[in-house]
């Protein structure tokens, strides 16, 4: 899947498509094969009582190339 966004004056990207570019992004830089795309958000409410939610990384998981009961090694994106 392609992604032209140069003539966009804003996106909305589903949590479908954003997983889809950090898996073909990780993978083409890694190596690895992702097996899972966690998003970590958080969740607040400000002064007026609104609450805000918002997107601060994702961990993934890579496959392990070692015998099936090792622990898959994974990485966090974003501030941690």
């Amino acid at each position: 899947m392609s992604y032209n966004f140069e003539l966009a004056m804003s996106a909305t990207l589903s949590v479908k498509v954003v997983e889809e570019m950090i898996r073909k992004v990780v993978e083409e830089q890694t190596g690895k094969k992702i097996t899972t795309v966690n998003f970590d958000i958080t969740e607040e409410y400000n002064a007026r009582n609104y609450r805000v939610v918002a997107f601060t990384g994702c961990t993934v998981k890579f496959e392990s190339s070692k015998a099936p009961s090792s622990k898959a090694p994974s990485a966090s994106l974003g501030p941690h």
